[in-house]
């Protein structure tokens, strides 16, 4: 039923606006009151719009490279020279980039399988593997998401090159058949 309170009594306006009236005059006199009811839910949007961004820039990481070519090199390249990561170097072996891991000193290990521009160049699918800290779960993700966009964009360009190659057409004719 409408225009009823609890208990069922019905409402008296006048009786809600004195009460309204009341409490507004109660948050003005009091700073606190003030504080928790204007301040700080515009601090609190200003942090949440502005303070907590997504992205993930500069991250540190490594690369392990089994197979040292001058594809796994290029590929290497779009990491290094990407601004979502800061590359910190090389690594030789797999104890030695899970040692990095674990002392927080990269948060992500690029590992290049033998094999790798062999296999790419005829047309088999390459599996490289990504190694990420889990310590923080969104910025993982975030990250991940950089590393796939990076991968697809290789795909890309190795697929556009090996049709231009397959079919005697420029690269910039080649990417538009894909």
């Amino acid at each position: 039923i409408e225009g009823r309170g609890p208990g069922g009594r019905e409402m008296n306006p006048r009786r809600v606006w004195a009460v309204a009236w009341k409490e507004c005059r109660e948050i003005f006199r009091d700073r606190l009151y003030f504080g928790l009811a204007f301040v700080l839910p515009f601090m609190l949007m200003i942090v949440f719009c502005y303070g907590l961004v997504s992205d993930v820039e500069n991250a540190p990481f490594a690369i392990l490279d089994h197979d040292r070519s001058a594809l796994s090199r290029d590929y290497a390249r779009k990491f290094i020279e990407s601004r979502y990561f800061d590359f910190r170097g090389y690594v030789e072996d797999a104890r030695e980039a899970e040692r990095l891991l674990v002392d927080a000193r990269v948060r992500m290990v690029l590992v290049v399988p033998p094999n790798f521009e062999r296999d790419l160049r005829e047309g088999r699918p390459v599996d490289v593997q990504t190694l990420l800290d889990g310590t923080f779960t969104t910025p993982i993700r975030t990250r991940k998401g950089y590393v796939d966009s990076i991968h697809a964009a290789m795909g890309a360009s190795l697929r556009t090159e090996r049709l231009a190659r397959a079919h005697g057409l420029s690269p910039a004719r080649a990417e538009t058949l894909l």
